[in-house]
């Protein structure tokens, strides 16, 4: 058994101080245009990263069985943690649904 609690002698972890990077609607419709020009296969990834928010390993493990468009929303299926879904809303300055139709 342990008499005094480690953590107490530890310090304080330093977290990183760079907020994220955001692009303008404008740089984000420039890559996407991009990206439909120059690498088709890359734009559903870009644009559920950049409109819905999943993760890297999030979309990597996406199967298009779990993006419905019709009802604007992409199931999230659990790994290691809680499943989630993600709503597509129709007020994005460009439409995520617009991207993934490409496809």
């Amino acid at each position: 058994m342990i008499d005094t609690n480690p953590i107490l002698h530890t310090g304080r972890p330093t977290l990183p101080g760079n907020p994220p990077e955001i692009f303008t609607v404008d740089e984000l419709r420039a890559l996407l245009e991009a990206a439909a020009a120059q690498a088709p296969d890359v734009l559903p990834v870009l644009a559920i990263g950049a409109f819905a928010g999943l993760r890297d390993a999030e979309i990597k493990r996406l199967d298009w069985s779990e993006v419905d468009l019709a009802r604007g929303f992409i199931e999230v299926k659990a790994a290691t943690q809680k499943a989630r879904g993600v709503e597509l809303f129709p007020y994005k300055p460009i439409s995520l649904r617009g991207y993934l139709r490409r496809r």
